[in-house]
């Protein structure tokens, strides 16, 4: 798995999903989908990130202040 991190964004009340491979989308609070990356659910606080500009792809868990993301970070 490569490195993709998932980060809050204060500003816009938010998401930030980073690649390794420079690909970045800010996602505000009232947007439901990621333009520039997969995001599966696997379970209610696990995730399956992939990155679309170079297929990298990561696990991530949300902790317990971010358990709001499954049904707003998933995109379909």
């Amino acid at each position: 798995m490569d490195s993709i991190d998932l980060l809050p964004d204060p500003l816009h009340d938010g998401w930030i999903l980073s690649c390794q491979c420079g690909c970045k989308e800010i996602r505000p609070a009232a947007e439901t989908t990621w333009l520039d990356f997969e995001v599966l659910a696997l379970s209610e606080i696990r995730f399956q990130v992939t990155c679309l500009s170079c297929g990298g792809q990561a696990r991530l868990d949300a902790s317990e202040d971010e358990r709001d993301v499954p049904e707003e970070a998933v995109s379909g």
